[in-house]
């Protein structure tokens, strides 16, 4: 796939550029949100605002999803879904 067509595909799916670096973290840093949130403001992608937005654009859309961890109610884990790999593997 090229860049053009990767691009297209992404404007395809209303994903933004954002919303895709976070999807390519949580897949390699699945489980607790914060971890994920912390590198995404220390790689300056976003602010926390906007990575909260997009988490939600994902689950929204089926890419990702996020649940309450057991052991910690207020706390959240976020996992990537069938539909999220796909959308990467077409990268």
């Amino acid at each position: 796939m090229t860049p053009i067509d990767h691009f297209e595909s992404r404007k395809l799916e209303g994903m933004s550029i954002h919303a895709e670096i976070l999807l390519h973290l949580i897949k390699h840093n699945e489980g607790n949100v914060m971890p994920i949130i912390k590198k995404a403001v220390g790689m300056e992608i976003a602010t926390p605002n906007t990575i909260h937005r997009e988490i939600t654009w994902l689950k929204n859309h089926g890419f990702v999803e996020v649940l309450p961890r057991p052991e910690d109610r207020r706390a959240k884990t976020c996992s990537i879904t069938q539909k999220g790999e796909s959308f990467l593997n077409q990268v």
